[in-house]
C-alpha cells in the first residue's frame, strides 16, 4: 500500500463534533503536540498520557478536551501514508496493556 491513507467525511474536522474540535484546537496540551512529527512519537505519547477514552477530561466537565482526543486529532493531522503504517496495528508494552490504532 502506498500513498496517503484515505480520509472519509470532513477532511478538516475528521468528523469530530464542532465543540470537540474547537476545544481541542484551543487546548494548550494539543498545541504542545506540535513538536511530535511522526506516528511513533504520537504512539509513545499515547502510552504515556492516555488512561481513558472520553472526549472530555474526567471531573472537569465539558470544555477541557482529554489527552486521548487531542492525540487522536493529532494522528489525523499527520496525514499518514500507508507505507510503514498498517491501518490496524497493535503494540504491547509491559507498562500498558496495548494500544490499537
Amino acid at each position: 500500500m502506498s500513498g496517503r491513507l484515505e480520509i472519509y467525511g470532513n477532511k478538516k474536522t475528521f468528523n469530530f463534533p464542532e465543540k470537540v474540535i474547537s476545544n481541542v484546537l484551543r487546548s494548550p496540551y494539543f498545541r504542545s503536540l506540535y513538536e511530535l512529527k511522526t506516528f511513533n512519537q504520537v504512539v509513545d505519547e499515547i502510552y504515556n498520557q492516555v488512561s481513558y477514552l472520553e472526549p472530555w477530561v474526567a471531573g472537569k466537565g465539558v470544555g477541557t478536551p482529554s489527552s486521548a482526543f487531542c492525540l487522536l486529532y493529532k494522528l489525523f493531522t499527520l496525514k499518514l501514508s500507508g507505507v510503514g503504517v498498517s491501518v490496524c496495528k497493535v503494540w504491547s508494552r509491559p507498562e500498558r496493556t496495548l494500544v490499537l490504532v
